[in-house]
């Protein structure tokens, strides 16, 4: 017979709770470092997203100044929250590296000239919530960033219609004067410069009627006719290539009458005018600028050219509505350096003369004269220009400070780095015409520059800009799949449209 044996209960009272509490404290001890740790995380997120904020910020500031970069980093991390609401990161000026991202190599080099990159690094000390039950209540926590300011590829888009010489054209001197107070003499200025291109002397010089002198000179709207069928008619006083016959065609009247006129008013007036005013030489030049200025009085001159002093956009009234029908009427049949100059803005850059002459305003012409400007001031100095054409020559010396400042902003930085400039032009005489093209390997500003220097105005006898073919042009210019040598897949595209 068995017996049952009895074993002795031990009391383990306060055991169970001990180890529920010290469960709990590994428990808490760990949501703990997970809500610090999450913390972390969240606070280096954020101080990355201000880091890359910043550094775009500043780079885009790159082609201002330096100190505009910084600044607007600055601002960017005070933008960014970082930690708790109204907390943002830490940016000092020495975090704040200006310098060269090679886009090949994949590398930034801090540099002190030619940037076109910035690395920004933001720093925080952030507070913990329970890190000081581990001894360590905050943490440095800091982000960097690098922002790259291009390369960009720059088209300069210019309109060299017609207009573009309007300011110079001699009814608008007083306008001009009149538009800009404080600048009462502007319009003057810029006639006193093309003067003195052309070597005419003081402005506005002397302008006289057609055959003024003379003894029974009418000197108005008459005076072409007076003088081929009155002074002139059977005048034994008269050379004999000069002296009109009775019997003599109207065509042959005139060629006498415009070779007198030549060479006994043109040359006297105009001494210094190109071609030298003589009927031998240079007859069809001079009877083109005859035919221009004098008005038809009946069947009087005969065959005159359609061109004249009262076509094309004469005066131009977009501009300066005040302009009339009087104001190039009141210089019919005037003949002098003033009503030259404007005859040669007229013909422009483009438009012949004669079957092989343009006028002397024309880098087309061989006897064009040129300046050099000696300002050293101006982004023009050093360089020759054709005639200060107005507004054509302040678009010249704009876009060349353009490019000047477009070259300081790329000293030092490599090739692949630099912006790319390229110049393109148009007006309906002539179309589109790409004066200095985009090459994806290389950009020599002085280049692009010397192109801007011989720009020139059409002529007026054309009203269409054709600004949409121009702008078409560099849209076209600047891609990459229309022109792969010559545009960049990666870079910025700018149009700098005039």
């Amino acid at each position: 017979m068995f017996k049952r044996r009895k074993f002795k209960r031990h009391e383990r009272r306060g055991a169970t709770f001990a180890l529920v509490s010290i469960a709990m404290l590994a428990f808490l001890g760990a949501v703990a470092a997970a809500i610090d740790f999450g913390w972390i995380a969240l606070a280096r997120t954020q101080l990355q997203v201000s880091a890359d904020a910043a550094a775009l910020a500043a780079a885009s500031e790159l082609s201002i100044s330096n100190a505009a970069a910084r600044d607007a980093a600055h601002d960017y991390v005070d933008l960014n929250q970082v930690g708790g609401p109204g907390e943002h990161g830490v940016l000092d000026n020495s975090d704040i590296v200006f310098g060269i991202w090679d886009k090949l190599a994949g590398i930034f080099s801090p540099s002190s000239t030619g940037a076109n990159a910035v690395q920004v690094t933001v720093r925080k000390h952030l507070p913990l919530f329970f890190g000081a039950m581990y001894g360590h209540p905050y943490v440095d926590l800091e982000a960097s960033a690098v922002g790259i300011a291009g390369p960009r590829d720059i088209a300069f888009v210019i309109d060299l219609s017609g207009s573009m010489n309007n300011d110079t054209e001699i009814w608008a001197t007083s306008s001009i004067n009149s538009a800009f107070p404080g600048y009462s003499t502007i319009g003057t200025n810029t006639m006193v410069n093309v003067f003195s291109d052309f070597g005419f002397g003081s402005y506005p010089g002397t302008i006289k009627h057609v055959g003024e002198g003379l003894p029974g000179a009418p000197n108005n709207d008459t005076s072409y006719t007076w003088l081929s069928n009155t002074y002139l008619l059977n005048n034994l006083a008269v050379p004999a290539q000069y002296r009109v016959l009775t019997n003599d065609s109207l065509s042959t009247r005139k060629f006498k009458t415009y070779s007198w006129i030549i060479d006994n008013q043109l040359a006297v007036l105009m001494p210094n005018a190109k071609p030298t005013p003589s009927s031998t030489t240079n007859y069809s030049y001079w009877a083109s600028y005859l035919d221009f200025m004098i008005k038809p009085n009946g069947i009087y001159p005969p065959a005159q050219i359609s061109y004249r002093i009262n076509t094309g956009s004469n005066p131009y009234i977009d501009a300066w509505p005040a302009l009339t029908s009087t104001s190039y009427s009141s210089y019919y049949n005037k003949l002098g350096y003033l009503t030259y100059m404007q005859f040669m803005m007229d013909y422009g850059r483009n438009k012949l003369v004669t079957t092989t002459r343009y006028a002397n305003l024309s880098l087309l012409n061989s006897e064009v004269p040129m300046h050099i400007d000696n300002d050293p001031s101006s982004p023009g100095f050093g360089l020759s220009f054709p005639p200060r054409e107005q507004p054509t020559h302040s678009v010249r010396l704009a876009v060349m400070a353009a490019i000047n400042r477009v070259a300081e902003l790329n000293v030092g930085r490599p090739e692949g780095a630099k912006d790319h400039v390229c110049l393109i032009t148009f007006d309906t005489g002539s179309g589109t015409t790409v004066r200095y093209p985009l090459d994806a390997t290389s950009c020599s500003y002085a280049s692009v520059k010397d192109a801007v220097r011989t720009i020139q105005a059409a002529s007026d006898d054309v009203l269409n800009t054709a600004s949409e073919k121009g702008l078409v042009a560099a849209k076209n210019h600047l891609d990459p799949a229309i022109n792969p040598s010559g545009a960049r897949p990666n870079s910025k595209k700018v149009v700098i449209f005039l």
